[in-house]
């Protein structure tokens, strides 16, 4: 019985020590900076665009980390391979409502939006489900470059006030949302025609 209780004590420590990895802290960093983006959008406009983008910069640079991180020192958790995408989406998703809210993006710019933010929820979903038939969809190279241009252009977004040229780099971050936007329609597009192909089979 006593043996028992110390090999269950074990595993629950071992399963500890999985989920206490560097890379699993550098996520969860970035869901606590989240409702810290968010707030900085009720500020003036200027401390808005200091707090907003110093954070979503951080946010960007610890995404790239934990999956690094996680490879390198042999990290891999469940809880990464879960959590580190819903953060990403999340983070994208309140950004753009609050780009909208406060009336950065205001007509036919908040249909982009509502584009890109449908396509992350739907693809989720497909992946979702193609994972519990044991289906693996992996990012393709458009793809990369379609979250490279979105960052990009939230980035350009968000922290424009504070640039020499703020109307022009508004303008830039407009079109640099509307390629991410087209990227998005290609590359969801791709990833439905194959998830369909893999259901029909």
């Amino acid at each position: 019985m006593s043996g028992q209780k110390t090999c269950e004590d074990f595993q629950v420590t071992k399963s500890k020590k999985r989920l206490l990895t560097l890379p699993n802290f550098l996520t969860v960093l970035r869901v606590v900076i989240i409702p810290i983006i968010a707030y900085s959008f009720h500020l003036d406009v200027r401390r808005r665009a200091i707090i907003s983008s110093t954070l979503f910069f951080v946010a960007c640079v610890t995404d790239f980390f934990d999956g690094y991180l996680a490879r390198k020192l042999h990290q891999e958790s469940d809880f990464g391979r879960v959590f580190d995408p819903i953060a990403d989406k999340i983070l994208v998703v309140i950004i753009f409502i609050m780009l909208v809210s406060v009336g950065e993006l205001q007509g036919i710019n908040t249909v982009g939006t509502l584009i890109i933010v449908t396509r992350e929820f739907l693809v989720s979903g497909l992946r979702e489900y193609l994972s519990e038939i044991q289906v693996g969809m992996p990012v393709t190279v458009l793809a990369k470059w379609k979250t490279t241009i979105q960052m990009v252009a939230i980035f350009t977004l968000i922290s424009y006030p504070l640039l020499p040229n703020p109307n022009l780099f508004k303008q830039i971050g407009i079109c640099l949302l509307w390629t991410s936007v087209v990227l998005t329609i290609i590359t969801g597009s791709q990833y439905f025609v194959k998830g369909i192909k893999f259901m029909v089979e």
